[in-house]
């Protein structure tokens, strides 16, 4: 009787999903033929109807994947168990819903396009114009894309359909897959991939993928030990000799038919998420080859120069640097002794001299080719330091700095995070990672080859805030993306799969309409404005806080401590930025104002040179008690003097700030303030001043709470005009910003108007 009643009431639950599934495509029908009324007329006005065009592609695509969903109710339920707790829902309850989800999200899609459109026919709103993206037209120049000569900012989705439905508001990045997989014992490129490339047209501007997984059956056979070492996305040791003859091949194959083409615009792609992480028990950590450690030993004699030397140091007893040993992986408890800091910048220096060799061969065939690596920028702005990635010199090394920035405002498992109590949501490792980029090589492109933002392994949303959304994708923007590939999108056309064991498609925005809408209408806003909006990006950062790998190697948490310092200082309008040793060296001073330098106790003399240097040519530090104290090894330093320059030392992080600001020449034109009364400010702003005298001003509230702000140009001869550039719109200069606000307003003074 009880299995009877199931099927009964499975029976009434399907009717019941099967009717409102059918009321819902009416309500789809109802509202599309709405907006398509509406956009006549404003295509009659000769308003930029780009947005509401790329409302109906979206609606069109995921009514068919709801279609699919809906007639696969078993294959989505497998998938939702994949995902180790998405929401409250059981996995098939998610399963049922999701074809009325998708179907509502178009709904709300359509209605919100309409409303927007109608205020731009009544003449409440503004339309702006949107250039349209031709993607076999784009080049390089330094720090920006161009399209004729003008900024454009340009993104796609990893794994997205090639067919043109999915090209024209979704982005069109071309390129090719290479893998050492395609290669002959004898060194021969094989024959099918030969032939592909050749026959490879010059496309759109793309990427080459240079994968180092799953090396060739032959060369594990032909070299001794050589997996022994590798890691989760290079499955062989770098240090094996056989590893360069290898890419030796590959490339010199390959390198001479990419030379030119638009489809190698953006760069090889020089590996994927690269990590070496050597410390004992943790994630993603191993072993190192022979070969490794016979580098190791030559690297310790060049920097040791005698065995007496390292051996104080270490405290040990070698009788040379030939019978010098370590036990890899390290345990972690030996962290700030000299045998720790030796072997984690031994293994960066090795790392960096890989990617140095790839380069390097890519760029002996053809001179011109661009290169970047998809960084982890979590492997800088979070404090472990046993994977190998030294940021700087691989962010310096490339021609274009590849990363996968991302950021969350929840979690679906683990404790909770330290700025859940003041944030919206977490944007230290985009932020961070990004202004640090800029202060390294100001003058090229950042690409975020898989962006994090709309979900991670453990951030996932169904139902994810649009204004979030919108809020990380202006905040990248500001702060130097360019390019972006936004992860991921596994369906195919017609709404299946590419694989049914995808653990990160549940949540995702595959299963987001209105997700994908907002991106394409904020990418668009962005690319409307993108000339100030690039100006932006290239503010100069008169602030700069001293970084230095050396404490942040010897220290368990030097980089809670960088970003307590960094945080400080966000949110006061300006652009702020790095030094580090090679900064200070190959950089004009002219480039900022003054150097901050909190809690870094340990750095290399060669460092502590630089700093001096800089005031002796009559810079301005401003120092805390706690920093340049100790070289690498723990041995005592002298302190800087202040010789030509300002030495100023300070008692807390408050006054470090107030001290900082005090130094800075090009002073506010425009000043933000909060109303409210917060123990952390939330708003970030940044502008610019235009060729009209006006200002160019853009905030985002980042913030947990509403926060009340004042926007007051600091001479206004009469009161201070704020303008939203998006809309049109004339605003208060008092504003309430809620959560992931963002606003792009001008500024003026009302008198001159």
């Amino acid at each position: 009787m009880k299995n009877y009643l199931s099927v009964i009431a499975l029976l009434l639950l399907s009717c019941f999903h099967s009717l409102e599934a059918q009321d819902l495509k009416l309500q789809i029908e109802k509202e599309t033929e709405q907006l398509h009324k509406l956009v006549k007329k404003a295509e009659r006005k000769g308003i930029d109807v780009s947005k509401e065009l790329s409302t109906f592609r979206t609606a069109a695509i995921f009514s068919r994947y709801a279609d699919w969903d809906e007639k696969n109710f078993k294959k989505n339920v497998k998938l939702f168990n994949l995902v180790k707790k998405l929401n409250d829902k059981t996995p098939e309850e998610n399963a049922h819903y999701l074809p009325q989800f998708e179907r509502e999200q178009i709904l709300l899609m359509l209605k919100n396009a309409q409303s927007e459109l109608e205020a731009v026919l009544s003449g409440e709103h503004q339309r702006q114009a949107t250039p349209k993206i031709d993607w076999s037209n784009l080049d390089i120049n330094n720090n920006t894309i161009e399209q004729n000569g003008e900024p454009v900012f340009i993104y796609d989705y990893v794994w997205k359909p090639t067919g043109k439905e999915f090209q024209e508001f979704y982005g069109e990045q071309d390129g090719i897959f290479l893998t050492t997989g395609y290669l002959n014992e004898d060194g021969s490129l094989k024959h099918y991939k030969l032939k592909e490339i050749q026959n490879k047209e010059s496309g759109t501007l793309g990427t080459v993928f240079l994968n180092h997984l799953n090396p060739p059956k032959w060369a594990i056979d032909k070299y001794t030990d050589f997996t022994v070492g590798g890691r989760r996305y290079t499955g062989y040791d770098i240090d094996n000799p056989g590893a360069k003859e290898i890419q030796r091949q590959l490339i010199s194959q390959v390198a001479p038919l990419t030379k030119g083409k638009n489809y190698a615009k953006l760069g090889w792609m020089l590996t994927n998420e690269p990590h070496w992480f050597t410390i004992k028990d943790s994630w993603a950590s191993g072993t190192v080859s022979n070969f490794t450690l016979q580098k190791f030993r030559g690297y310790l004699k060049e920097k040791h120069k005698d065995i007496s030397v390292l051996n104080k140091r270490w405290n040990t007893s070698f009788t040379s640097f030939d019978a010098v040993e370590i036990s890899i992986p390290i345990e972690a408890k030996l962290q700030g002794t000299s045998k720790w800091y030796d072997w984690m910048s031994f293994n960066q220096y090795r790392v960096t001299e890989w990617f140095t060799f790839l380069q390097d061969e890519i760029r002996s065939h053809d001179k011109e080719a661009h290169t970047h690596i998809k960084l982890m920028p979590n492997l800088w702005t979070e404090n472990k330091r046993d994977h190998g990635i030294d940021m700087e010199a691989l962010s310096d090394l490339t021609s274009i700095m590849g990363n996968d920035a991302g950021s969350h405002y929840s979690a679906m498992w683990g404790k909770k995070e330290e700025w859940v109590d003041h944030y919206a949501y977490s944007w230290r490792e985009m932020c961070m990672s990004y202004d640090f980029y800029k202060s390294i090589s100001p003058n090229k492109v950042i690409y975020n080859s898989e962006t994090h933002y709309l979900s991670t392994v453990k951030f996932r949303e169904l139902d994810l805030n649009l204004d979030y959304v919108n809020a990380t994708h202006w905040m990248a923007t500001i702060l130097g993306l360019n390019s972006s590939k936004a992860w991921f999108w596994p369906r195919k056309e017609d709404g299946s799969l590419k694989s049914y064991t995808e653990k990160g498609y549940a949540g995702s925005l595959a299963m987001q309409p209105a997700v994908v809408d907002k991106v394409t209408r904020t990418m668009m806003d962005l690319n409307a404005n993108a000339q100030a909006l690039t100006e932006i990006q290239n503010l100069r950062k008169p602030i700069r806080i001293f970084y230095s790998e050396t404490s942040a190697i010897n220290l368990k948490k030097h980089m809670d401590d960088v970003f307590t310092t960094y945080e400080n200082l966000f949110f006061e309008g300006y652009s702020i930025g790095f030094v580090t040793e090679n900064i200070l060296k190959k950089q004009s001073q002219k480039n900022w104002d003054v150097v901050v330098v909190q809690k870094t106790p340990f750095i290399k003399q060669s460092e502590k040179d630089a700093l001096q240097k800089y005031l002796d040519n009559g810079g301005t530090v401003i120092i805390d008690n706690a920093s340049i104290l100790k070289n690498e090894y723990g041995e005592k330093l002298s302190p800087l003097n202040k010789s030509n320059g300002q030495l100023i030392k300070v008692e807390d992080l408050n006054e470090m700030k107030l001290k900082a600001l005090a130094e800075v020449t090009s002073k506010h034109t425009l000043q933000v303030s909060e109303l409210n009364d917060h123990a952390k400010k939330g708003v970030f702003w940044r502008y610019v001043n235009t060729d009209k005298n006006s200002n160019m001003l853009t905030l985002i509230n980042i913030g947990k709470e509403a926060r009340a702000i004042e926007i007051k140009l600091t001479d206004a001869e009469k009161s201070t005009s704020v303008k939203n550039i998006l809309t049109g719109e004339q605003l208060e200069n008092n504003i309430t910003l809620q959560p992931f606000d963002v606003l792009f307003v001008e500024v003026n003074d009302s008198l001159k108007l």
